[in-house]
């Protein structure tokens, strides 16, 4: 196996917040928050003693510190405030002095979401789940004016295949809300797995929430023979999954799959299939044949039954209903199901589909929800607030947007975070697919490819980890951050604001250490030995040729690479003519001269190669010139594009 290097370069230059602010003024002085402070609130803001007691809760943690909350402003410390002229959804403010940190918001998103700037400012050790001594908790005077571009900022954990048991979903959520993600979209059934409490029919679960065995660990065509389960959250675990988001400012949305993907429910109740079974929850990965019965009114209203308990559960606005990959195999041959197409004077068995996925929609409309569901949903006519999670493409949430409904865009192309991250292995099974990067991730903007006049359709996007290969807890964090990161820009930052370089320095700099502190496994940028300059390694003020082994980070694809040279202290670096090496071979070049410093010039080198790697060691060489001073410091990634 490759070997993995993190990296964390202690020396931050410069203020760093993910994702990039609005605006973000560096101004003079340090604040310290020490034992004396006191956290203040506006009692006319009724939002702020709760985030302002959220706040001493968290902060106790690391510092140890018991911090007083009072309804006043305080002399020292922080205050949560109110001003009426912040009127966006989110919008928020943090003024900062040597003495005060004042978050002001009309909302309490807005309120949560500057404290969260505020701790990005302070030692990574901020982020620790123990008490942390020694440490001198100071961050730089900033201005910050912040709001969101796009409301629904997600992930999705799929707890069907593979189960995540509630402190992982907790982590999860709590690493995810720090740089402001909103939403957590729960997989919860499938044809391998049921995995929620339903008070009313406990047989989904004694049945539902078990299969025989699973597709084996890196050999994914063999079973393991190991029944897997029972596993499932009961209602009371959710609903404290659901609270603790809340905290949090991240909306738990549910799917319950319909029509396909439901063989472990109808495992439990065969009789509101096409066949009437027997059966049992699938024990390979894909997708069954056996569906619900759309001719059958008692599976029907059996279904509303269960959406009402789950309306119960989860007061999200939108529900999930899933509505993709749907086999017509069965309908094609049940008698009732074409008798409904007959009744209602369908075409054939897709018509169905769009009646049955309506119907729901409608069910959901009924109780003041909304449905999304995965673009398949669009063959179908959808009642007002229903909304698309485009998948396949980009094109269905385009059109949809047209017509307009709310899209959240997620295409397989950007936003699946089960597909490869590195053009050569690590030590983690994936599903396959092209490699997504974080620095792919990063480049996606959702809007792209609608009308101006259609754009605010667009709410969002997110990334989705789909679980046939994510084990457990160390497997998702690996494949979720640091790219949940760059999405995490992608759907907060202005699209004028986004900027690569600046992106990977705050990743280099501090926020691997912080994902580490908040207890997370996050995978590295690149594979392979770091490569880094320190103080003292280059003549001040003269070209030289060096080189950077990195053996471990090339794989067989052959294409774009991307060297970043990254500054992290001293006088800026020049460079020029930088070559991709295997066995000592250039293999790739870019000749341009650009700059490493605070404000970094033409600092990416776009590599591309028409040779796989085969065998010997990989460098990149570069001319350098430590420009005025000896003690210029930095590191340098090389990862595909």
């Amino acid at each position: 196996m490759l070997f993995l290097t993190f990296f964390a370069l202690s020396f931050c230059y410069k203020p760093s917040i993910i994702p990039q602010p609005v605006e973000l003024t560096v101004i003079d002085g340090q604040w310290t928050l020490t034992s004396t402070c006191q956290i203040g609130y506006d009692p006319s803001n009724s939002y702020a003693k709760e985030v302002a007691q959220f706040a001493a809760d968290e902060l106790k943690q690391s510092t140890g510190f018991s911090l007083p909350v009072v309804s006043q402003r305080v002399s020292s410390g922080i205050y949560f405030g109110k001003s009426d002229s912040l009127q966006k959804e989110s919008e928020y403010q943090v003024i900062m002095d040597q003495s005060v940190v004042e978050i002001y918001s009309t909302t309490r998103s807005g309120l949560f979401y500057g404290y969260k700037s505020l701790l990005q400012l302070l030692p990574k050790e901020i982020y620790s789940q123990t008490k942390v001594t020694n440490i001198e908790w100071t961050a730089p005077c900033v201005t910050i004016y912040d709001y969101p571009r796009f409301s629904w900022r997600g992930a999705m954990i799929d707890s069907a295949r593979h189960f995540f048991d509630v402190d992982t979903v907790k982590s999860f959520i709590n690493c995810a809300s720090n740089y402001k993600l909103n939403v957590i979209h729960i997989h919860l059934t499938e044809d391998q797995g049921w995995r929620l409490e339903i008070k009313k029919y406990p047989k989904i679960t004694e049945i539902g929430s078990v299969r025989d065995s699973s597709p084996m660990k890196w050999n994914r065509n063999k079973s393991d023979g190991v029944v897997y389960g029972p596993f499932y959250y009961t209602e009371d675990e959710m609903r404290d999954i659901i609270e603790y988001a809340r905290l949090r400012e991240v909306t738990i949305v549910p799917e319950i799959e319909m029509p396909g993907h439901s063989l472990a429910i109808l495992s439990a109740y065969p009789e509101y299939s096409c066949t009437g079974g027997p059966f049992k929850p699938r024990t390979k990965w894909g997708i069954e044949d056996d569906v619900w019965c759309a001719g059958n009114d008692e599976a029907i209203a059996f279904l509303e039954d269960i959406l009402d308990e789950v309306l119960k559960i989860f007061p999200s606005k939108y529900i999930h209903v899933g509505g993709d990959e749907c086999p017509k195999s069965r309908w094609n041959k049940c008698s009732k199901c074409q008798q409904r197409i007959k009744d209602l004077g369908l075409k054939n068995a897709d018509e169905l589909e769009s009646w049955f996925i309506e119907h729901f929609a409608q069910f959901l409309d009924s109780r003041g929800r909304y449905c999304i569901g995965w673009d398949e949903i669009m063959n179908g006519k959808l009642p007002d607030g229903a909304a698309i999670m485009s998948w396949t493409g980009t094109e269905a949430g385009e059109k949809a947007a047209e017509e307009g409904h709310n899209v959240v865009f997620t295409p397989t192309s950007y936003c699946y975070l089960d597909y490869y991250q590195f053009p050569a292995d690590d030590a983690y099974e994936y599903i396959g697919g092209p490699v997504l990067t974080v620095n792919h991730v990063y480049s996606y903007d959702p809007s792209s490819g609608v009308s101006d006049d259609h754009k605010h359709f667009v709410i969002g996007s997110q990334g989705n980890l789909w679980s046939e290969y994510i084990w457990e807890k160390e497997d998702l964090d690996f494949k979720a951050f640091p790219r949940l990161l760059a999405l995490a820009e992608v759907v907060w930052t202005p699209l004028e604001k986004k900027d690569w370089s600046r992106f990977l320095g705050s990743l280099g700099e501090s926020n691997m250490d912080k994902l580490e502190q908040m207890g997370m496994n996050p995978s590295p940028i690149q594979l392979g030995q770091r490569m880094q300059w320190f103080n003292g390694d280059f003549p001040e003020n003269k070209w030289i040729s060096v080189s950077w082994p990195t053996t471990g980070t090339a794989g067989s694809s052959i294409g774009s690479y991307q060297a970043a040279f990254i500054h992290t202290s001293g006088h800026p670096l020049k460079i020029r003519n930088v070559h991709l090496r295997y066995a000592s071979v250039s293999v790739a070049s870019d000749s341009h001269e650009g700059v490493a410093s605070e404000e970094p010039e033409n600092n990416l080198y776009d590599l591309y190669t028409i040779f796989p790697y085969l065998f010997g060691e990989v460098d990149v060489t570069a001319e350098v010139y430590c420009d005025g001073g000896s003690d210029c410091e930095g590191e340098v990634f090389l990862y595909y594009t």
